[in-house]
């Protein structure tokens, strides 16, 4: 059971956290990831091995070298306001959070207190992250206000305050 971005040019299967194909290098950032049953176990443990003769490669079912290219198991996340009965699911990739963000959501322009790009949400190896982009009235994350500039994991359970805005992370 697996998310992934299947690459258009090449028919690739990838692993929902990658923006470029593993295989081709083309863009998939703009690709919904798509979820399949399939679970797949098998990796090859050393680089080494794939210069090798078929005969000498070992498949294992656990990675017992790190390899190359990081992938970490990825949890989507969405924002819920209770207050304002409002659930905003986060995409794949970094967003602004602000009156003039990119999220088309109508409980920032309500407040008087969110900035026009007031943080940033970022999409990083299977992990979301906040920064807070300077703005005048913060950003909390349970209620300890963030260092402007410095990046935060947002974790699901945790409540998120846009200045007088607040939200519940909930998982997908």
């Amino acid at each position: 059971m697996q998310d992934y971005r299947e690459c258009e040019q090449c028919d690739h299967r990838n692993d929902a956290s990658y923006i470029e194909c593993e295989n081709c290098g083309a863009d998939i950032s703009f690709i919904s990831p798509t979820y399949y049953e399939q679970e797949v176990s098998m990796t090859i443990t050393n680089k080494e091995m794939l210069k090798s003769e078929p005969s000498n490669i070992e498949m294992t079912s656990s990675v017992n070298e790190e390899t190359n290219r990081a992938t970490a198991l990825m949890t989507r996340i969405k924002l819920i306001s209770a207050k304002e009965n409002l659930e905003i699911q986060l995409p794949l990739s970094d967003v602004i959070l602000g009156r003039d963000g990119d999220l088309v959501a109508e409980v920032f322009n309500k407040s008087n207190f969110v900035s026009r790009r007031h943080a940033t949400i970022k999409f990083r190896s299977g992990s979301y992250f906040i920064i807070d982009l300077t703005s005048h009235n913060g950003t909390f994350l349970n209620y300890s206000r963030l260092n402007p500039g410095k990046e935060y994991k947002l974790t699901v359970g945790e409540n998120l305050t846009i200045a007088d805005v607040e939200f519940r992370i909930q998982s997908c």
